[in-house]
């Protein structure tokens, strides 16, 4: 059995898919299998997975006959790894080339820790850009041990650079009831259970494009972000800083808004305002909520 098992998700990526499976197949550390979960690309993605396949005997391919969804796509590459370890890579994404190697040193001295590391963005042509969103969140958070709390205020951990041991997880998988933010959960299901460890260098290029699937369809990720945002508070509201409280409870306001379910939006922004009273933008959705979306309320607009 391989220590690694690389587990890869894959939808219509084919551009982008030769150079991640080289990143991966090219590390350092050679004890790896890598499992690609196609699904059911429309572009030229199986033929690819496939070509490799008959190149390199590490190289799994598993295809879903219907599309399913990025949660559903990488628990089911996860539950084909035989490694150890998993470790998991977007179909954009690469990995630099002693990657693994490093992780594998932390993971010797402590095999239950979660490590992640450093990214740098890149766009389509694989140019560094300016830092990613989790890039900024994660500048001045402590990113090593338990990070729950830290994780409450954004999420920084790039998906792509964490590596666990697959046994720790004890039932967590990516929760299919979300599309958009199913990382994020799970990357707190983690933290909930397991420290976390850290290494600065950039290790991981993550890549920022027109199709990434958070940038096509912002409403569908705020709806989203806000159901998830009312389970976090149900159950984890004692662990929130009153800066993050606000955030989640700005959010679902802003999604009811946006679903024009003005009493809700209200609900959720007298909330936001009484944790955190002087943020304008609150003020300002309750003035819209309190008039109704398509209203002129004095000017206010959200």
């Amino acid at each position: 059995m391989p220590l690694i098992s690389a587990v890869m998700a894959s939808y219509n990526y084919g551009r982008y898919l030769p150079e991640t499976i080289e990143s991966v197949l090219n590390q350092s550390f050679t004890d790896l299998e890598l499992i690609i979960v196609d699904d059911a690309s429309k572009d030229n993605s199986r033929e690819i997975i496939k070509s490799y396949q008959e190149k390199d005997g590490r190289v799994r391919g598993v295809y879903h006959a219907e599309n399913r969804g990025i949660a559903p796509t990488f628990n089911d590459g996860i539950d084909e790894a035989a490694g150890t370890f998993v470790a998991i890579i977007g179909s954009d994404d690469l990995w630099m080339r002693d990657k693994l190697e490093k992780q594998i040193e932390v993971l010797d001295m402590n095999e239950d820790l979660v490590v992640h590391t450093g990214v740098v963005t890149i766009d389509a042509q694989s140019n560094p850009v300016e830092p990613s969103g989790k890039e900024r969140n994660g500048r001045k958070r402590n990113k090593s041990g338990s990070i729950f709390r830290e994780l409450l205020e954004g999420n920084f951990v790039c998906g792509s650079s964490i590596i666990f041991k697959k046994s720790n997880l004890n039932g967590i998988k990516l929760d299919e009831r979300y599309r958009y933010v199913n990382d994020y959960k799970f990357t707190l299901d983690l933290a909930r259970e397991y420290e976390f460890y850290y290494i600065a260098e950039p290790l991981v290029k993550y890549r920022v494009h027109g199709g990434n699937i958070t940038l096509r369809d912002k409403g569908g990720w705020l709806k989203d972000f806000a159901s998830f945002g009312k389970e976090l508070l149900r159950e984890y509201e004692h662990e929130f800083s009153s800066r993050a409280k606000a955030r989640f409870l700005f959010k679902i306001a802003l999604d009811a808004h946006n679903r024009a379910d003005m009493t809700e939006a209200r609900q959720y922004t007298i909330k936001a305002i009484k944790t955190r009273p002087f943020m304008a933008k609150y003020w300002k959705l309750l003035a819209s909520s309190i008039c109704g979306k398509s209203q002129a309320c004095s000017g206010s607009t959200v």
